[in-house]
């Protein structure tokens, strides 16, 4: 072999290398360019399938929501029905003598220091320890396990009365013409909620099956994926249709089967007690204070008609002072004056203001009828007593001791009672929103109508 057939033997097998090399770079950027397309197809199923999941579970939410606002309405209503028997049945309590009687002093008090006639401010303090003695007296007669009793059976008495609620037809004027989608075959006297989420998942997949290969059609790429997202856009939004009509059937056929049952929660258990009640103060020695409060009011009585209504309250009550603050201001040659703050005789007060100073943790009952006793023996002088001020304090201090006293005559725990009425109302609200699972807004409506209706009556 020559150097000529040489370098032509060299020149050839260059070239074929060449060709090789070339057709292997090829074949790369072939690969390269197939596991792009196959990563972005991917992507784009991906996205798809959740546009579509997406579009399903609002449909599903939607369907849901609406059964749940129904059910709430209905269950509410009972609630509320429920909520205005146990205020019924227990406002009686407020004046049965059976119940432990308390007095709002602070109520009063601060209703008193707004009062600017001393006999009517004598009058309702009067009126204030005469209801103490009236409760002292009726002390005896306590009986919160037989008051608690009756309540509890005019509460089982007034829910009772729920019974026998009938639902309504079903709403005459539907929204859809559903009849062609209905199943000819009988219809489940029951529908439960499972059947609208199937009938909504049949619904989305009948009409979202495959898509066509719309790339196939089209040349261009991104002609090729807006048209692929039209597609996407047009289906979802036909199966969505498809899928509320689907759901509108179901919700049809569940008002129709509900339509005429009765709403039935049975007979009420009857209250089976278990109130406590104790006895927390001696009765006897709660109406020796009241008997020695009594001595010091008649004094007290004295001092405010010889020295008026700047007498009559303890010396740490600024009684008819005012508790803001003012600020003046000069414009020009005028000076102008503002007061923010309570208005003297309008506060409110969450104590008494006493000027006795009491043993650590406050005055025993034993204690607080020791001084009282103390500073009865202290003769008041009349107009020429110049140090009247304690008989004021001392009256203040046996009048805040005597309201304590007789508010904390009774420890009482009613939480039995309380719990008897969370079981009730409880298992009333859950056959209401059953049965409002099934209604429609039209049911829903007559049937919270009726409720109140009852509620009235």
């Amino acid at each position: 072999m020559d150097a000529e057939e040489i370098a032509a033997l060299a020149a050839g097998m260059g070239k074929a290398l060449a060709d090789s090399l070339a057709a292997n770079e090829e074949a790369k950027e072939a690969r390269v360019e197939a596991a792009k397309k196959a990563k972005a197809d991917a992507a784009e199923s991906r996205r798809i399938a959740e546009k579509r999941s997406k579009a399903l579970h609002t449909v599903l939410d939607v369907c849901d929501r609406e059964q749940k606002i129904i059910a709430s309405q209905v269950e509410n209503s009972v609630a509320r029905y429920c909520d205005k028997a146990r205020r019924d049945a227990i406002e009686p309590l407020k004046n049965d003598p059976r119940m432990p009687r308390t007095i709002d002093y602070l109520k009063r008090y601060s209703a008193l220091v707004g009062v600017q006639d001393r006999q009517a401010v004598l009058k309702r303090l009067q009126s204030t320890i005469d209801l103490a003695s009236e409760i002292l007296d009726g002390a005896g007669g306590v009986d919160v396990e037989a008051a608690m009793a009756e309540a509890g059976a005019a509460l089982a008495e007034r829910v009772g009365k729920l019974n026998g609620i009938r639902v309504s037809e079903a709403d005459p004027v539907p929204t859809v013409d559903d009849g062609a989608s209905e199943d000819p075959a009988e219809p489940d006297p029951q529908p439960s909620q499972s059947d609208v989420s199937c009938a909504i998942e049949e619904a989305f997949a009948s009409i979202l099956g495959e898509l066509p290969d719309v790339e196939a059609q089209l040349a261009d790429e991104i002609e090729a994926k807006k048209a692929r997202e039209a597609v996407v856009d047009k289906q979802i939004e036909v199966a969505t249709k498809a899928a509320m009509e689907a759901a509108d059937s179901i919700f049809r056929r569940n008002a129709e089967a509900v339509a005429g049952a009765e709403y039935l929660i049975g007979q009420q258990e009857p209250f089976g007690g278990g109130v406590i009640v104790k006895l927390a103060k001696d009765v006897d020695q709660v109406r020796e204070l009241s008997v020695e409060v009594g001595r010091s009011f008649k004094t007290f009585k004295q001092v405010v008609q010889d020295n008026g209504l700047f007498a009559a309250f303890a010396s740490e009550n600024a009684y008819g002072a005012c508790s803001g603050y003012r600020s003046d201001w000069w414009w020009g040659d005028e000076i102008y004056a503002n007061y923010d703050g309570a208005i003297p005789g309008r506060q409110k007060y969450n104590d008494i203001p006493v000027a006795v100073e009491e043993d650590e943790g406050g005055d025993t009952l034993e204690k607080s009828i020791e001084r009282m006793r103390s500073f009865n023996e202290q003769k008041y002088w009349g107009m020429l007593d110049d140090d009247f001020q304690v008989h004021v304090d001392a009256f203040w201090y046996g009048f805040k001791k005597l309201m304590v006293n007789v508010n904390g005559l009774f420890e009482v725990d009613l939480r039995a009672f309380g719990n008897y009425y969370d079981k009730m109302r409880a298992a009333a609200k859950g056959k209401a929103k059953a049965l409002g699972m099934q209604m429609d807004p039209y049911q829903a409506e007559r049937f919270c109508k009726e409720v109140a209706e009852r509620s009235r009556g």
